[in-house]
């Protein structure tokens, strides 16, 4: 399977449109470290993952369609060590695309925006994003191999990243529904207001009345066992994971590598925060169940 690998990098991924994308990247790193949002919230990343996805989109679904598998096949190779060499390149391929709008952008960062930030805060971000990076181009991959029509790969992209981003959304506003929620109750006279065996109250003049601030139970909050459940399909999710990073740096700044504890159902960012040295596992992890999948169907493709 060597000689398939240096076939492909060789041939197809760092072939004629390898330059002109590595440029892009590095104006899209460089312009991204420049542009960042006072905050540090980083939306450049998304367009390299994005442009790296379609690279690795473009390249194979070319591949497929002029016969070059047929004749590897043909040539004694099995469809699994043709399919695996098809994720290996793209990953070595797309790793070196990111590299080439990290560096810019991250030390544009460092410098500029983000300047507050330790460099081991950085280089999480960073490969928190390559992990991303990984699983999506595998992802572009495992169905531009496995389907015919480009059309339709495209389609099915473009789908499963809208699905994506809802699914995120929804799993997020859901996850920071609070354990307790606080609830206001208005009185007449201080007599009126009594306070509860369970919660704390408080009460202060307000309009020539009184108001009781009492916490409540919170019906929508997700606790226990679902909560794990969620939080860990929210992480596998690849905007989950941007989402909550772009969150944490917009809410915590600097002060994110002191966040290193939390308490359950107060803050999910700070939830999600202390878990960040952890993405990158989730998302490899992720790209090879696509990529053992994506092997199984196309080995039973028929490729003639």
């Amino acid at each position: 399977m060597y000689r398939l690998i240096k076939t492909d990098l060789r041939h197809f991924y760092f072939g004629r449109l390898f330059l002109p994308t590595a440029a892009l990247m590095l104006i899209i790193g460089a312009a991204g470290g420049i542009g960042t949002d006072n905050k540090g919230y980083m939306q450049f990343p998304i367009y390299a993952i994005l442009l790296t996805a379609a690279y690795s989109m473009f390249i194979t679904s070319r591949e497929t369609a002029d016969g070059t598998v047929r004749n590897k096949i043909i040539c004694g190779f099995t469809g699994r060590q043709v399919f695996f060499s098809y994720i290996i390149s793209a990953a070595v391929c797309c790793t070196v695309l990111y590299l080439l709008f990290a560096v810019p952008f991250y030390t544009a960062c460092s410098f500029i925006r983000l300047s507050s930030f330790s460099s081991g805060r950085l280089v999480i971000f960073s490969l928190i994003y390559l992990g991303v990076t990984l699983f999506v181009n595998t992802a572009a991959v495992c169905i531009t191999a496995c389907l015919r029509s480009t059309t339709v790969c495209t389609f099915v992209l473009i789908l499963s990243a809208v699905g994506a981003v809802i699914a995120a959304e929804a799993m997020f506003h859901r996850l920071d529904e609070k354990k307790l929620r606080t609830e206001t109750v208005y009185y007449s006279s201080p007599s009126e207001a009594t306070d509860t065996d369970k919660y704390p109250l408080w009460e202060q003049d307000f309009d020539d009345g009184y108001i009781q601030y009492r916490e409540q139970p919170n019906p929508r909050y997700v606790g226990g066992a679902a909560r794990k459940l969620l939080s860990g399909l929210y992480l596998l999710d690849p905007y989950g994971q941007i989402n909550s990073l772009n969150r944490s740096v917009w809410l915590f700044g600097r002060d994110i590598d002191t966040v290193d504890t939390f308490e359950e159902g107060v803050n999910f960012d700070r939830e999600m925060a202390v878990k960040q040295p952890f993405y990158p596992i989730f998302s490899l992890a992720l790209a090879l169940t696509v990529s053992v999948i994506g092997a199984e169907v196309f080995g039973r493709k028929n490729i003639f």
